[in-house]
């Protein structure tokens, strides 16, 4: 299932640097003023602009916050569309703006979508020090038949702890021995790691099996699943915390799915497991995908705030007592 990329992106003032900015003397302890405005910034972003037009100082403060994450999508005839406006939207050339660098020095969660992966590979370049969260939805890439020519690597992602990611379309498929090349080294720190657009057809554990070699992964989250493949990636992620199968519930999706000739394919979830066998594991819990606003749970896991995987340790904890 890929998630709904309709919605509006906010809005970036640009003219936000330290040459437009007065430069006015502190009233408070420099220590206290910062903590002050910082917390003002993480309760309340829609004021971070105005917060960083008071001194330069402040400004200097506040820029890594505002500037924390970067959205990035391109829509069929409205262009790429960048939250902050690091390219200039409604075309498609991928032009940068003035706040590209400033922007990327600072951003530590991306979420990219319906954008081509050499594009993406061309953005995470600038920033891949600092990047702590990724998302990659609906990354067109080009598909090599024969198998024989690798697409291009990832870099090491340092600080990398989450990523979700639709592997369909950001890693290699290998046909000859029915996994996706998915080479590890880039996400040795990663221990949230969400996989979209399954698909009935790409639920066998053997596809996957690359994830199980991420030393680090305490927390699963997939949008089609089956009893065996739960029970192998329990088995061989061993680290593994909480794994959260996603699922469809909505008989209306069903239909247009069935319409749409796509049941088998990846544009739906599976219906609900029976909690018994290995689905009624205290690991596993499992959750409505249509109850999921994809991009405005993102943001809330990239701001620190409670997400779906919040809402998981909850289940679970609830699933233990009960």
């Amino acid at each position: 299932m890929i998630p709904d990329t309709t919605k509006n992106l906010e809005a970036v003032p640009q003219n936000l640097e330290p040459q437009n900015v007065p430069d006015i003397d502190p009233v408070f302890p420099p220590e206290l003023e910062r903590k002050v405005f910082e917390a003002a910034a993480v309760e309340n972003r829609a004021s971070a602009p105005g917060l960083m037009l008071v001194a330069r100082r402040v400004n200097d403060w506040i820029k890594p916050i505002l500037y924390s994450e970067i959205v990035v999508q391109a829509g069929l005839r409205d262009g790429i569309q960048s939250e902050p406006p690091i390219y200039i939207n409604e075309t498609h050339a991928y032009e940068k703006t003035g706040l590209f660098d400033v922007v990327t020095t600072h951003a530590k969660s991306l979420l990219l979508m319906g954008q081509e992966r050499s594009h993406v590979l061309e953005l995470l370049s600038t920033c891949t020090d600092n990047v702590e969260n990724l998302a990659l939805w609906d990354v067109h890439s080009v598909h090599i038949p024969d198998g024989d020519e690798a697409l291009p690597a990832f870099p090491f992602f340092a600080k990398l702890g989450r990523l979700s990611a639709d592997f369909s379309s950001v890693f290699q498929y290998d046909f000859d021995a029915y996994t996706y090349r998915f080479d590890p080294t880039p996400f040795l720190n990663v221990s949230h790691l969400e996989i979209l657009y399954v698909g009935k057809d790409n639920s066998q554990w053997g596809a996957w099996r690359p994830i199980s070699t991420l030393p680090k992964l305490t927390h699963l989250a997939v949008d089609h699943s089956t009893p065996q493949f739960i029970q192998s990636a329990l088995d061989e992620c061993v680290h593994l915390k909480i794994l959260i199968a996603y699922y469809e519930d909505r008989p209306e999706a069903f239909e247009n799915a069935e319409r749409a000739g796509d049941c088998d394919c990846c544009t739906i979830s599976n219906a609900r497991h029976d909690e018994v066998g290995v689905v009624s594991d205290p690991r596993v819990v499992q959750i409505a995908a249509g109850e999921v606003d994809w991009v405005a749970d993102w943001k809330r896991g990239a701001r620190g705030q409670d997400d779906i995987w919040a809402k998981a340790a909850l289940m679970q904890a609830e699933k233990i007592r009960a």
